[in-house]
């Protein structure tokens, strides 16, 4: 038996739990990015800065509000892991701030991230800090400083706001 995609295989349980989930197989690149334009909202996690930028670039052109989630790990000299997860809103008219949190370089891809480290955890983190933010932006939760972007510290165990919108 073939091997399901990623995508399909995660349409199967979450469809279990909730109506309409469709999964797509397709890569979103420039030449398919304008299938989004009907999108309310959008999470970008992607650890490809050139495909970030891709995405990010057209979903401002389209107008649909997004957040981008980060993570940097990497090993301190005596192994133990340090590093960061952030998490940064932009909507088409406030996003002057994206090149300052959100990486387009090629070559910034983090190579420990990449090497299958198990931080489950830091995964988990990013997504409750990402959805948390989310719902500040619907007014599910009210948002006092509306800042754009969150950086969690691993070693220094900080939270840290920037800028507001």
């Amino acid at each position: 038996m073939a091997k399901p995609y990623k995508v399909e295989y995660f349409a199967d349980i979450y469809g279990g739990m909730r109506e309409g989930v469709i999964s797509h197989r397709d890569y979103i690149a420039a030449d398919n990015i304008d299938d989004l334009a009907y999108f309310g909202f959008a999470f970008i996690c992607v650890d490809e800065p050139p495909a970030c930028k891709v995405i990010t670039d057209g979903l401002l052109r389209l107008g649909v509000p997004f957040i981008v989630v980060g993570m940097d790990v990497r090993a301190a000299p005596n192994g133990e892991l340090t590093g960061q997860v952030s998490t940064t809103l932009a909507t088409r008219e406030v996003n002057a701030h994206l090149p300052l949190y959100v990486s387009s370089a090629q070559g910034q891809a983090n190579n420990l991230y990449e090497s299958e480290i198990q931080v489950a955890d830091l995964n988990a983190l990013n997504a409750t800090l990402a959805v948390i933010r989310w719902k500040k932006y619907c007014g599910f939760y009210r948002d006092g400083i509306e800042d754009v972007n969150s950086t969690y510290a691993i070693d220094v165990h900080a939270l840290t706001k920037n800028g507001p919108r």
